[in-house]
């Protein structure tokens, strides 16, 4: 039987704003006065804002997420992403849906070369899988990994960050 390893992949973020378009933003509490801030506005004008999306999205209309800007489809907040942002497409157990998103796709056509029994998913901000830590790709295995990623076609961000992730190299 061969030796399982870990390969954590990553979704890149190209910030095309396509899944944030028909979404309702979950933010915490404790993320609004950073967002405030950051708007340069009151929490409870962020909140009142908030309560008009979320109204929308209830109503069964959802509009597009009240953070991303309109004219340039760049999301307003994102150099503080809130945590339900920041594990897009993890966050939806791999259940992007009909996002057209060009970092879940790669990941996706990624893992997609793995076969589906070996495929799992853990949190992105769990290093330590469980607590069994990360069973790193042992160096005679990275070509394969390499080929992997070639036959997904992923893009040189994505594959200095799974370099990066695997501890093969310096991000």
């Amino acid at each position: 039987m061969q030796p399982k390893y870990d390969v954590p992949a990553p979704c890149i973020c190209y910030q095309c704003g396509n899944c944030c378009r028909n979404y309702f933003p979950q933010i915490h509490r404790d993320d609004l006065p950073a967002i405030a801030e950051l708007l340069k506005k009151t929490q409870e004008a962020v909140e009142a804002i908030l309560d008009v999306t979320a109204g929308a999205y209830h109503s069964g209309a959802p509009e597009d997420c009240c953070f991303l800007d309109p004219d340039s489809r760049k999301c307003l907040i994102h150099e503080i992403k809130p945590e339900s942002c920041l594990l897009f497409p993890l966050g939806t157990r791999f259940g992007a849906g009909k996002v057209d998103c060009r970092g879940y796709g790669e990941l996706k056509r990624f893992t997609e070369q793995f076969p589906e029994e070996d495929r799992k998913f853990a949190d992105v901000f769990e290093p330590e899988f469980g607590g069994k830590g990360i069973r790193y790709i042992p160096e005679g295995e990275w070509p394969g990994l390499l080929s992997k990623a070639a036959k997904a076609n992923v893009s040189p961000e994505f594959l200095k960050e799974l370099l990066f992730l695997n501890g093969l190299t310096g991000a």
